[in-house]
């Protein structure tokens, strides 16, 4: 299963753009489906 930590967490060890940005639409995602 894939949480927000682990793009958090690759951002982190990378840097990556990328990764961060999949975070953030992660969360997001997660964040609309709650409401």
């Amino acid at each position: 299963m894939v949480t927000a930590a682990m793009f958090w967490q690759i951002f982190e060890q990378t840097g990556s753009i990328q990764a961060y940005l999949a975070y953030r639409e992660f969360l997001g995602f997660n964040y609309n489906q709650v409401l």
